[in-house]
């Protein structure tokens, strides 16, 4: 018999991971922030090319030597007890290119399972994790191009799939260090193994991406803009569970239209990061699809808006992010960075 398993997992998921364009995809875990930097900064940063190793799971090309046996840990206590974090570090190979390895998983918890009659089956445990492998290479100065391969497994109650997705990305950035353009292209690929070993294979959570950063001359600020989704049109979301309203004139129901300004700023998320001094940083983020989606009707607050800090010394760096989802609802995302070069016994 087969167990009827909660959803809810999947539908907190998406509420900050913006992969279930069409809500149909899987392995949807793959699109959550990695570092609290990132979740800080809206939830994407596929074009700022310095030693935070994180950065790679968001593209392949950010990929550089700075990162060289830099090891990243980041953890969330998320929604409803789900908790997921990634681990990763780096090498340069010099003038071979660079390689990083890094893990992502996200654990969901413990369930009750029932059968079709609503029998009790035991408690089971659902998660998934990803291993991927990234290598990048210098065109010369100003180029670097990164690609990136991942192996993926979801487990829900004994229920297995697999699936294998591969990343490819470009970063330009300009001589005086002041400019980046970045174009992405994010989980290509298909699932190998489906969860009942019958039905058809489910579209990843694919997704091309284009991003913009600018540091002003002479200014301590940084402007992060980054195209999300550009694949499809399909990112705006309606409530169809919201209460019909109906025009009192004449009585037909009243259909509110997506306008040409919602449509555009569903595919922006934009970050800023205060560059204060060798070691502190101060970030702050909107995403305004996620403000459109997830607001309420009475109260908008600060839905949509994310925020966090960083530090750094010799050794090691911390960072902090948040994100509000809708008023009440917030989540705190912890990082870790540790130099493994700066320790003697990597030397030796």
């Amino acid at each position: 018999m087969k167990r009827i398993y909660s959803i809810i997992p999947v539908l907190l998921l998406a509420i900050y991971s913006n992969a279930q364009v069409g809500g149909s995809q899987i392995f949807t875990f793959l699109k959550l922030p990695p570092s609290a930097r990132v979740a800080s900064l809206g939830g994407s940063c596929i074009q700022v090319m310095d030693d935070d190793v994180a950065n790679v799971q968001q593209n392949p090309a950010l990929l550089n030597p700075q990162m060289h046996m830099q090891l990243t840990t980041n953890w969330v206590n998320y929604l409803a007890d789900i908790k997921f974090g990634y681990f990763g570090t780096a090498y340069s190979l010099k003038k071979y290119g660079n390689i990083a390895i890094g893990l992502q998983y996200i654990n969901y918890g413990n369930f009750n399972g029932y059968d079709e009659s609503q029998n009790p089956t035991g408690v089971f445990k659902a998660g998934e994790n990803a291993f991927n492998i990234a290598y990048s290479k210098s065109y010369n100065k100003w180029v670097n191009f990164g690609v990136g391969a991942k192996y993926i497994a979801s487990n829900y109650g004994g229920n297995h799939s697999t699936g294998i997705a591969l990343d490819a990305g470009v970063n330009i950035r300009s001589g005086d260090s002041l400019f980046d353009a970045a174009v992405v292209f994010r989980n290509f690929g298909t699932q190998i193994k489906t969860y009942n070993g019958v039905d058809g294979k489910e579209p990843l959570p694919y997704e091309l991406q284009a991003g913009l950063g600018f540091k002003p001359r002479h200014m301590p600020i940084r402007f992060l803009f980054t195209g999300t989704n550009l694949q499809t049109n399909a990112t705006t979301y309606t409530n169809n569970n919201k209460p019909k309203q109906v025009s009192l004139e004449t009585g037909e129901e009243i259909i509110t239209k997506v306008t040409t300004a919602q449509k555009i700023f569903s595919h922006i998320s934009i970050g800023t990061e205060f560059i204060l001094g060798k070691s502190l940083r101060l970030r702050m983020g909107i995403n305004p699809r996620m403000r459109h989606d997830l607001k309420l009707d009475e109260v908008r607050g600060l839905s949509g808006f994310s925020w966090g800090f960083g530090f750094k010394v010799k050794r090691f760096s911390v960072s902090y992010g948040g994100a509000m989802y809708t008023p009440g609802i917030t989540t705190g995302h912890f990082s870790l960075q540790l130099n493994l070069d700066n320790f003697r016994w990597a030397k030796k």
